[in-house]
């Protein structure tokens, strides 16, 4: 369980009492406290917070240190999503110059920097900046790792997306079909257990919507396999929940009830974690695990975490109206059922 944000301001008060605002000290400390703001969609706070350990770290080791790679990214990150490209695009600049300074222009990590920068143009609807950026990165990955290689599947898949906006509808069908020879199926009895597994998955069904130009839902799942970027900074960042949910969702819907659950039960550890045991996404993630395993005739457990949910929901009733009426509907069924048998 992560520390509350009050007490992280807490801690910050006191450390700031004792060093000053100015200490390089504290942006460990800032760094945690953006991250509680940031997850719980206080994105002013987190901002502010994120700017200050950057500065703090720059006025230590100068502009162009690696270290300053994960603030960078976290604050393009933080404007990406609230669709504020404009001020996200410098902090993806900056992180793929000090990279290319590292290691040389052509190189893994450059490439991944390059796709980063191309999913902010490419929500940006900047099409043409994203297309240039993907082939760079993709000639970089098989320079280096071969033609062959799992992450070019990716690569290609985005292409075809970024093609297809583009209204280049023959070169993208050809990076589709390399994209589909480069995936691996997951066996019919093997569960995503891993990020890795549970991203290939999402690339999987992605490719299955493009097949049938259904290009929306392509997209959208195929920027959920993505999410290796915030992933990265944050291994229980809620975006990662929201993917793992989706992937449950399609899995309970395919009658595929064992992977389902278990990435049921690791989103909602995930949001329990960052949010907070009461909050009302956790009793939106506890809902779903229980219907699941209602439908396994699993009453039992299904009611444990639905009086769980209702606990959440009945605190703040008017804002919560759609899942408390979910979750007490499922609940008198079960108990029907229960006191029937």
């Amino acid at each position: 369980m992560y520390p509350s944000i009050e007490k992280l301001e807490e801690l910050l008060l006191i450390q700031q009492a004792e060093v000053g605002r100015d200490d390089p000290s504290l942006a460990t400390l800032l760094d945690d406290l953006s991250y509680g703001y940031h997850c719980r969609g206080r994105f002013e706070e987190a901002e502010e917070c994120y700017l200050r350990s950057l500065a703090l770290r720059e006025a230590v080791c100068g502009q162009n240190d690696q270290s300053l790679l994960p603030g960078l990214q976290r604050l393009g990150i933080l404007y990406r999503i609230q669709d504020k490209f404009a001020e996200a695009e410098p902090y993806y600049l900056r992180a793929l110059s000090i990279t290319e300074r590292q290691v040389g222009l052509e190189h893994p990590l450059v490439a991944t920097r390059l796709n980063y920068l191309s999913g902010l143009y490419f929500a940006w609807e900047r099409f043409e900046d994203a297309e240039r950026l993907v082939k760079n990165s993709a000639y970089i990955y098989e320079k280096f790792l071969g033609p062959n290689h799992p992450v070019l599947s990716a690569a290609y898949m985005g292409l075809a997306m970024i093609l297809t906006r583009r209204g280049k509808s023959e070169e993208a069908l050809d990076y589709f079909k390399r994209s589909c020879q480069l995936s691996k199926a997951l066996k019919a009895d093997e569960a995503p257990t891993t990020f890795q597994d549970i991203a290939h998955s999402l690339l999987l069904l992605s490719q299955n919507h493009f097949r049938r130009e259904e290009f929306d839902e392509a997209e959208v799942l195929l920027r959920h396999s993505m999410l290796v970027e915030a992933r990265e900074l944050w291994p229980d960042h809620p975006l990662v929940a929201d993917s793992l949910t989706i992937l449950a969702d399609l899995y309970r819907a395919q009658k595929h009830y064992r992977e389902a659950e278990f990435l049921y039960t690791k989103a909602l550890k995930i949001r329990q974690n960052t949010l907070g045991a009461q909050h009302s996404i956790v009793a939106s993630s506890l809902y779903s695990l229980a219907d699941l395993l209602a439908l396994q005739n699993r009453d039992d457990e299904a009611l444990e975490l639905l009086e769980l949910s209702l606990q959440i929901v009945e605190k703040d009733p008017r804002n919560n109206e759609a899942q408390l009426a979910q979750s007490r509907s499922l609940f008198n069924e079960l108990t029907a059922n229960s006191k029937s048998r």
